[in-house]
């Protein structure tokens, strides 16, 4: 998995908790959830030398995360 080297489980489960509370209420789409986490991993030190490729990897497993539940 490409993230395994960028991201923990459990980094990606904390990223899945900030994308659903900064959608309280709005409809849970995969284009806002694309958005937010895309919003969210550019503050997050380290992120910047990460590809388009990992990023998408990333947004993928927020995704899951947010729809398994």
């Amino acid at each position: 998995m490409i993230t395994d080297k960028h991201l923990t489980a459990e980094q990606i489960i904390q990223l899945s908790e900030m994308v659903a509370e900064l959608l309280s209420g709005q409809a849970l789409t995969r284009e806002t959830v694309d958005e937010l986490t895309g919003m969210l991993l550019e503050d997050v030190s380290g992120m910047e030398c990460v590809s388009d490729t990992e990023i998408k990897e990333i947004t993928n497993e927020i995704w899951q995360q947010l729809t398994s539940n």
